[in-house]
């Protein structure tokens, strides 16, 4: 809220907000899984974006802009070591779309990205990579600037409401390919 009113109160207009903050966090696979550690998956994954999104559809300075939200493809299918980070993706996508719908000054989308490398992910477990995530970490993955440029897209273009799964392509491990979803 305080970098909202900072940036309304220096004049600033607000172009595009995108909303990438997220955890995950492994662990053990459930149904072992510490709860207090699943409640913080769902309270950073899906209150940060609400909120996020909330006050950038609020903003008060008028203006067309866009907030691009970060889900997972783990919210379009099971992820039974770790359901509590398939929930918070999912009410990511769920979130998103509803407020595209309930927003006029305000295009809201959303990518929902595979395993990506990022050092995040190297600390899912008490050790390193939780033993569920470990064979996933050995084949190819996608690349942080491949998301970027997905996520460019929408900014720039008009998209509104639009949903994109981001996936390696099974005929070509380095391409990503686009599906809306």
């Amino acid at each position: 809220e305080s970098f909202f009113a900072g940036l309304a109160e220096s004049g600033r207009d607000l172009g595009a907000i995108v909303n990438t903050a997220g955890i995950v966090t492994g662990g053990d696979s459930w149904p072992s899984s510490d709860i207090g550690r699943m409640a913080a998956v769902l309270a950073v994954n899906c209150l940060g974006t609400l909120t996020t999104t909330t006050l950038a559809a609020r903003y008060p300075i008028a203006g067309q802009r866009v907030v691009v939200n970060v889900a997972s493809v783990a919210a379009l299918r099971p992820l039974p070591p770790d359901p509590a980070y398939a929930m918070s993706k999912a009410g990511v996508l769920s979130m998103t779309r509803s407020a595209a719908l309930g927003a006029s000054d305000v295009r809201v989308n959303v990518v929902l990205p595979g395993v990506v490398r990022t050092p995040m992910l190297a600390s899912t477990g008490r050790d390193g990579v939780a033993a569920w995530l470990a064979p996933r970490m050995e084949g190819p993955l996608l690349e942080a600037d491949q998301i970027a440029g997905a996520i460019c897209d929408l900014v720039i273009g008009d998209h509104d409401g639009v949903a994109w799964a981001l996936e390696l392509d099974p005929d070509d491990p380095t391409a990503m390919r686009v599906t809306s979803v």
